[in-house]
């Protein structure tokens, strides 16, 4: 009598153990939700030319290299590759003053490098 009361206990406590897990698992999603990326905050607008040229005037890029660009104290600029740019631009030179992201953000460089970009050799 003792091994079949004993069985039915072994069976009782599968099932509980069963019935427990299975309202555990109960309203989770098989498969894990996917996540939308990360928009990309610095994407180009289409009116980064524009506002470059804003900035290449307000932060005093005009003032050497003449309003369009096209040299005065400073050199020409059409026609200047980005990495050049950026380098003087952070690094300075001999006549040309550093700016550091607090002076002129990356973005705004961005946007000076793309007005500079669309100009005329």
């Amino acid at each position: 009598m003792l091994s079949k009361n004993r069985g039915l206990f072994l069976v009782g406590l599968v099932s509980l153990a069963v019935l427990l897990l299975a309202t555990a698992c109960a309203g989770k999603p098989a498969t894990p939700t996917p996540t939308k990326a990360p928009t990309p905050t610095t994407a180009p607008t289409t009116d980064t030319p524009a506002k470059g040229k804003e900035l290449f005037a307000t932060k005093g890029c005009a003032s050497c290299h003449g309003a369009e660009a096209q040299g005065g104290v400073g050199p020409p600029l059409a026609g200047v590759a980005e990495e050049t740019i950026k380098s003087k631009v952070r690094s300075g030179g001999a006549v040309m003053p550093k700016f550091t992201t607090d002076q002129l953000s990356d973005a705004d460089l961005q946007h000076i490098i793309a007005y500079i970009q669309s100009l005329k050799k």
